[in-house]
């Protein structure tokens, strides 16, 4: 399951959220694909990833899978599931 920061984004369950390709990849650092498992989680303040800490997080994430990756418009879809509680978060800087 691939985890995605976002900052200043309401994450709610049960709702469809767009996000750009190239934010997703910059995160993640790979290609988005449908059917992919995920889990945003809301960062405190907005950082580039070779910054991020373990405190640049919010306790809580929302789950989800990407539902459509739109090549030609740069944009994919996230269904959110559930809301998840974070105990723990380890940043790698790879």
């Amino acid at each position: 399951m691939t985890v995605v920061p976002v900052y200043n984004m309401v994450l709610v369950p049960e709702a469809n959220i767009y996000l750009k390709s190239d934010n997703y990849k910059n995160v993640t650092g790979r290609n988005p694909e449908v059917g992919e498992r995920v889990i945003l989680i809301a960062m405190k303040e907005y950082k580039i990833r070779d910054e991020l800490t373990d405190q640049d997080f919010f306790p809580i994430g929302v789950s989800g899978e990407i539902t459509e990756v739109n090549t030609a418009n740069n944009y994919l879809v996230i269904r959110t599931k559930d809301r998840r509680n974070i105990d723990e978060v380890t940043v790698y800087p790879d």
